[in-house]
């Protein structure tokens, strides 16, 4: 009975060091893969998982990060947020608040009816050229 119970407690005792093992070191490097795929991440960021504390921390940054979606026009990864693509400055149009007939820049264009381009402001005045 006694030989029972030490395996028993051996066998406990392993059981509760895989669950400590898989909560603390693969859970977090498991969660932290799928989310950096959902929001368009690389994957590199789970090399901090090597230790379980990083593993931790790059999960909680990974969720932090807002998404990130590819360009249409060049193939670059872009934040979804935002209007305008940095690397070939085509307009986004998952943008949010985006409508057809705005500028990247979130301004109506001169085709949207009502809409008057602001005056230019005057120009200072030139002195006059004669006097020396």
């Amino acid at each position: 009975m006694e030989i029972i119970a030490a395996v028993f407690a051996i066998v406990l005792s392993l059981a509760f060091f895989a669950g400590f093992v898989y909560v603390g070191w693969v859970l977090p490097i498991t969660l932290g893969i799928k989310c950096a795929r959902r929001k368009g991440v690389s994957t590199q960021w789970m090399w901090f998982g090597i230790h379980p504390l990083g593993g931790w921390i790059a999960f909680i940054v990974l969720n932090a990060l807002t998404p990130r979606v590819q360009c249409l026009n060049c193939g670059g990864m872009v934040g979804a947020n935002f209007w305008q693509c940095p690397f070939c400055h085509s307009p986004m149009p998952h943008a949010q608040g985006f409508q057809p007939g705005m500028q990247a820049g979130g301004s109506p264009s001169a085709q949207t009816p009502g809409w008057t381009p602001p005056s230019s402001p005057p120009q200072a005045q030139q002195p006059p050229q004669g006097l020396r």
